[in-house]
C-alpha cells in the first residue's frame, strides 16, 4: 500500500513539473529577415510558375501569397501580396470575385495601420466600381474622401473626387453632382478636368432647368 502511494505521488509530481515546464517560444524574425525570406518566396512563386499558363499558374501564385502574408506579415512584400490578390480577384476572373476582392480589402486595412500599399488599393477599387458601373458603391467608398477633402481645403489628386462626383450624377443625385464638379471647375481651371466638369454643369442645369418647368404648369 505505501509503495503504490508513493508511485501515485511521484506520478502527481512528474505531471505537475511537465505542466510547469515553460514552452519554448520560436524566435520571431526581424523585419530584415522578414523582407529577406519575403523576397526568396516570391522568387519561388516565379520560378515555379513561370513555364504554367496562368490559369494554372494564379491557384500556386494566391497560395504563395498567402504564405508570405502569413509568415512575414512586416515585409513590403505581404502588403504587395494583399494587393496582389485584390488584383487578381478583380482583374483575372469573369465575373470579378468581387466579395473576395472587398474582403481581402477589409482585412488589409484592418491589419495595417499605416499601410504602404493603401493608396493603390483605393484607387484600383475605387475604379474597379466606376469601370463596372456600380455607383452605389462607388459613391459609399469615396465619401470618405470627400469628407476628408471638405474637411482640409486641399485636393492633391482629383480621382476620389471625380469619382465621387460621377456616381452622383449617375445615381441622378444632381444638386450633389453639381457641386462636386463645381470644385473641380474652380480648383483645375485649364485642365481637361475642369473642361469636362464644366460640360457636366451645363448639362445638370439643363435638367434642373427642365425639371422646374414641368413642375411649374
Amino acid at each position: 500500500m505505501t509503495s503504490k502511494f508513493f508511485i501515485f505521488i511521484l506520478m502527481t509530481f512528474l505531471l505537475v513539473s511537465c505542466k510547469a515546464a515553460p514552452v519554448k517560444q520560436a524566435p520571431s524574425l526581424t523585419v530584415t529577415q522578414q523582407e529577406e525570406l519575403a523576397m526568396k518566396k516570391f522568387r519561388e512563386i516565379l520560378d515555379s510558375t513561370k513555364e504554367l499558363k496562368r490559369q494554372d499558374a494564379v491557384p500556386l501564385i494566391m497560395n504563395g501569397y498567402d504564405e508570405v502574408i502569413e509568415k512575414y506579415p512586416d515585409s513590403y512584400l505581404a502588403e504587395e501580396s494583399y494587393y496582389r490578390k485584390m488584383s487578381i480577384y478583380l482583374l483575372e476572373n469573369y465575373p470579378p470575385m468581387e466579395k473576395e476582392a472587398e474582403d481581402v480589402y477589409r482585412e488589409y486595412f484592418s491589419k495595417y495601420k499605416k499601410p504602404r500599399m493603401g493608396m493603390a488599393m483605393n484607387g484600383d477599387l475605387a475604379r474597379y466600381y466606376y469601370n463596372n458601373q456600380k455607383w452605389e458603391k462607388l459613391a459609399r467608398f469615396t465619401t470618405p474622401f470627400m469628407r476628408e477633402y471638405v474637411r482640409t481645403g486641399k485636393y492633391g489628386d482629383t480621382v476620389f473626387l471625380f469619382l465621387y462626383t460621377e456616381a452622383k450624377f449617375y445615381l441622378k443625385d444632381y444638386e450633389e453632382a453639381r457641386k462636386g464638379y463645381q470644385i473641380i471647375k474652380k480648383n483645375f481651371a485649364g485642365k481637361p478636368d475642369a473642361r469636362n466638369a464644366e460640360q457636366r454643369i451645363e448639362y445638370i442645369n439643363s435638367i434642373l432647368e427642365s425639371k422646374k418647368g414641368s413642375s411649374s404648369h
